[in-house]
């Protein structure tokens, strides 16, 4: 049994505020660059809320105009669909009005916080400008600023392209009737006379994936066991083919011999040779021969005996 030590160590280890503040006043280093550079952050803090507030101006001109026109856009009308009477028509209306109220009420919702986060925007780049003011002192800080004006045009037109393309498309959405996806696969059951295929859900859909790969597995386990059998079925008959070829009378350089003194004299061996997979020792006959069994061939028939010199 061990002796405990009279000088056990310590466990633990900790560094007093005085070692702390020496070695860290011992350091050198210089952190300055971690921070960006104070004309640099304005810049990029003015020009990324600029880009913010061009986005916010034009998301709400352009909802007012939806609001105005009694449209809605694509992205904020309500994704749902009436389950049972489809076919009544004034059922369908009204629940067209009800799902059109939300959206509405949606649009509304939006404007109104849209519109309080662009007074502060507008807040933020107003002290922005009075820092641009300060740092703007050489010719190459006046063509940086020049180049945001150049960039900020440039994504405003980005912008207003985009949202032109999808007012044309929602307005195309109302003149043509297809608002809602509902709405046009009920017009096209009745023109066609076949109902209109339900909407798969997220678990059906993945049930759907997870049966077709069970079943692509499947084929190619049949597939790979269909070629390991047809490849053990051939190399059975090339087996096959190199005994016969064996048992021939004729050899390979040509030169015959008696039928009798051949198969009496080569075919015990060629068969041990060749067959020792296939043959089993039997014990010894009544009539004092041995008796050989093919294992290839059918329990009812004979095995194939040689008579021993």
């Amino acid at each position: 049994m061990s002796q405990p030590t009279s000088q056990a160590q310590p466990l633990t280890f900790a560094y007093s505020e005085s070692e702390a503040t020496r070695i860290i006043e011992q350091s050198r280093c210089n952190s300055s660059f971690l921070q960006l550079a104070t004309e640099n952050r304005i810049f990029k803090e003015y020009e990324r809320e600029k880009r913010k507030l061009v986005g916010l101006d034009l998301h709400v001109a352009t909802l007012i105009e939806y609001y105005k026109l009694g449209r809605i856009p694509r992205g904020l009308r309500v994704n749902l669909r009436p389950t049972i009477f489809k076919d009544n028509k004034m059922f369908a209306q009204k629940y067209e009005q009800i799902v059109n109220k939300c959206s509405f009420d949606i649009i509304l919702l939006n404007n109104e916080f849209l519109q309080c986060e662009i007074i502060e925007s507008e807040k933020l780049i107003g002290e922005l400008d009075k820092g641009l003011e300060i740092h703007l002192q050489t010719e190459a800080q006046r063509l940086h600023l020049q180049q945001i004006e150049n960039n900020l045009i440039k994504h405003q037109g980005e912008i207003e392209e985009r949202k032109r393309n999808k007012f044309r498309r929602d307005e195309l959405d109302y003149s043509s009737g297809r608002v809602y996806s509902w709405q046009w696969e009920s017009n096209r059951s009745q023109i066609t006379g076949r109902q209109p295929r339900p909407p798969q859900r997220r678990h059906q859909r993945e049930t759907q994936m997870e049966q077709q790969r069970r079943t692509t597995a499947e084929a190619n386990s049949e597939t790979d066991t269909s070629t390991e059998r047809h490849q053990q079925q051939g190399a059975g008959k090339r087996r096959e083919t190199n005994l016969g070829h064996c048992t021939s009378d004729t050899f390979r350089d040509g030169s015959q011999t008696d039928s009798s003194d051949t198969q009496a004299s080569t075919l015990p061996s060629v068969l041990g040779a060749g067959l020792g997979k296939h043959i089993r020792r039997k014990g010894e006959g009544a009539d004092g021969t041995d008796a050989h069994w093919d294992r290839r061939r059918q329990p009812e028939r004979r095995a194939l005996t040689v008579q021993r010199l």
